[in-house]
């Protein structure tokens, strides 16, 4: 489980009692909530009767704004125990705890008796099933027929050399939109971020990872060395992101 864990944030295993100091101040880890909120938003589900299930909900950020502003149940899936915490105590504090619970487990066991949903969010969790289609495929038994995937992904640019290990199920634009749909599935919405918003995200999140790191550092100077080379991991990502890889977000409606 920890190395799960490990890889959804392109950590080693050996940082996860760092990470939610490293992480602190950050509260939405690889998505926009605001953006999933505009897409649910049109699909016409009602408060108060739709149901969402978070795969991977990190703190809870998106799930907690959900109910707050679209009156949506949910139920949030991490396996990173400290999340599920911050998400239990912020969902108490923005007065959702009634419309959200969250819980530590293994996605990839989760998805096994999860069922029924009329919204599964997959945000930034990166290819856990392989290929797209795998993911996909997983994602709709989760749901109710007509219900709809928010899949929070993204492709390859075209003229990209293969990338690392990391990213060797992901795919160019016209391939990604070709597994997307495998199952017959309808693409409702897309929101492909653009270079420059995507730097302007990451600058802003890189710049708290670094302070954080900074403090790490000074109460643990033994782990310099652990904590300057996730930092440098982190630098790396950011020049792929947005230019070599380019993050998208769709909204899926499952074949009725």
């Amino acid at each position: 489980m920890d190395q799960v864990v490990a890889n959804s944030l392109d950590a080693d295993t050996d940082l996860l009692p760092f990470l939610p100091q490293l992480l602190d101040g950050i509260w939405a880890l690889g998505s926009l909530p605001s953006r999933i909120i505009e897409l649910l938003a049109g699909t016409g589900l009602k408060p108060g009767t739709a149901k969402v299930l978070d795969l991977g909900c990190g703190k809870g950020a998106t799930l907690i704004q959900i109910a707050r502003q679209l009156g949506f149940f949910g139920v949030g899936i991490d396996a990173f125990q400290p999340f599920i915490d911050f998400a239990i105590s912020k969902a108490a504090e923005e007065g959702v705890s009634d419309k959200c619970a969250f819980k530590c487990g293994d996605i990839r066991q989760a998805v096994e008796t999860m069922n029924r949903f009329d919204v599964v969010i997959y945000s930034g969790i990166g290819p856990i099933w392989g290929k797209i289609n795998n993911t996909i495929g997983v994602l709709r038994g989760c749901l109710q027929a007509g219900g709809y995937i928010i899949f929070d992904e993204g492709f390859l640019a075209d003229d990209t050399t293969p990338l690392n290990e990391m990213y060797r199920d992901y795919e160019n634009y016209a391939k990604t939109i070709e597994l997307l749909e495998s199952f017959g599935d309808t693409i409702v919405a897309e929101f492909i971020q653009t270079p420059d918003e995507t730097d302007r995200n990451n600058a802003q999140l890189f710049r708290s990872i670094q302070q954080n790191a900074q403090k790490i550092i000074v109460q643990y100077p033994e782990k310099q060395k652990m904590i300057l080379e996730y930092i440098t991991r982190q630098k790396h990502e950011n020049a792929i992101l947005g230019h070599h890889f380019i993050g998208a977000t769709w909204l899926i409606r499952k074949k009725t």
